[in-house]
């Protein structure tokens, strides 16, 4: 039986589903209706996450974040958090990948 406070599983599809016509329709960037992160890696020196829930973890060779797909891990060596913010991160250092986990 789904949560009311949250919906039940086929109301959230639904919902999704809603989303995703208006993102056609309206012409607007997936990211933003369907509340999708959206990452912007320069090189590899520096990666950009928008539209992320919060940080998980935090250490010079791992940032972990999370998002509304789960969890996005920037791994590397000396990384460091240029910037926060509630809807964006900036890591900067040597990043040798991005990895999503559900």
């Amino acid at each position: 039986m789904g949560d009311r406070a949250h919906g039940s599983f086929s109301d959230r599809i639904s919902d999704r589903r809603i989303r995703e016509k208006l993102v056609d329709v309206l012409e607007m960037p997936q990211e933003l209706v369907l509340d999708f992160p959206r990452i912007v890696l320069v090189g590899n020196a520096r990666a950009l996450i928008e539209n992320h829930k919060g940080l998980i973890e935090y250490t010079s060779d791992k940032v972990r974040v999370s998002v509304s797909l789960g969890e996005l891990v920037v791994s590397g060596a000396n990384l460091v958090i240029a910037r926060i913010s509630s809807d964006e991160i900036a890591v900067e250092g040597s990043i040798s990948s991005v990895s999503f986990t559900g």
